[in-house]
């Protein structure tokens, strides 16, 4: 364990300090936090802590930016000329695999926090008269809990690609690609799906959601997505393999 945090202690600091180096990268991260954090809630006021779709919004924020990290993971090295010098050290598999995922999902979990934080500060700051107001449990918990799974399960995907690429321009346009792509799949089910429900069911069902089932179906999601977690996980480590990395 600690060489995997000494890893993903590694990773973040080099996430940062590249990224305060890069303008239009810091540009676009204080645009995020100014959206995010302080507009949106300035905008939507008390509906911001309690509304199922900011409960999304909280769920696909840090998708972005672990694109980013992730890409840059193996194939940030590659360019740097730094790969052979990372395997050739006494870390073992395991700690460089398995941190240089935590690093990627941590990077854009974290600043989902951080937005949410904020948030929370913008819409008590409207609203202080009325006493400090907090997210919704469900929403709040939720959110931080199916976030970091889905960062998770998006770091192992970037991770397995950024082994394969040779560039971190390839690794982002690859990366990308395939979210897109599947976001438009998982959509265009569920419009399939709602096309053939009877007329009426969807308002009966929303109208029979009670805050047990909400968290019941909330809790099944995130087991779905710890189990997919740990089979991506289980695919890298197979396919990680530090000689062959050191032969190419």
């Amino acid at each position: 364990m600690r060489d995997t945090w000494t890893i993903v202690w590694k990773e973040l600091k080099e996430l940062v300090v590249a990224r305060a180096g890069r303008p239009l990268c810091s540009a676009g991260h204080l645009a995020m936090l100014a959206l995010f954090g302080i507009a949106a809630p300035w905008w939507w006021g008390r509906q911001w802590l309690s509304d199922s779709l900011v409960f999304w919004v909280w769920v696909l924020l840090p998708l972005p930016l672990v694109i980013g990290a992730a890409a840059e993971s193996f194939a940030g090295e590659r360019e740097r000329h730094t790969l052979e010098t990372l395997l050739a050290s006494p870390l073992s598999d395991r700690a460089i695999l398995t941190g240089k995922i935590m690093a990627a999902a941590l990077f854009g979990w974290l600043n989902s926090v951080a937005i949410q934080v904020l948030g929370l500060i913008t819409v008590n700051l409207v609203y202080a008269a009325d006493g400090f107001i907090v997210y919704a449990p469900a929403l709040g918990v939720g959110s931080l809990t199916l976030g970091l799974l889905a960062a998770a399960l998006t770091a192992c995907i970037g991770v397995l690609v950024s082994l394969r690429v040779t560039t971190v321009r390839q690794a982002r346009l690859t990366l990308t690609l395939f979210i897109v792509a599947l976001g438009f799949m998982v959509a265009a089910a569920g419009a399939v799906g709602l096309h053939f429900l009877p007329s009426g069911s969807l308002d009966r069902l929303a109208a029979g959601l009670s805050a047990p089932s909400v968290t019941a179906s909330l809790a099944v999601l995130a087991f779905g997505l710890l189990l997919a977690d740990a089979a991506l996980y289980f695919a890298v480590t197979c396919c990680f393999r530090r000689t062959q990395l050191l032969a190419e």
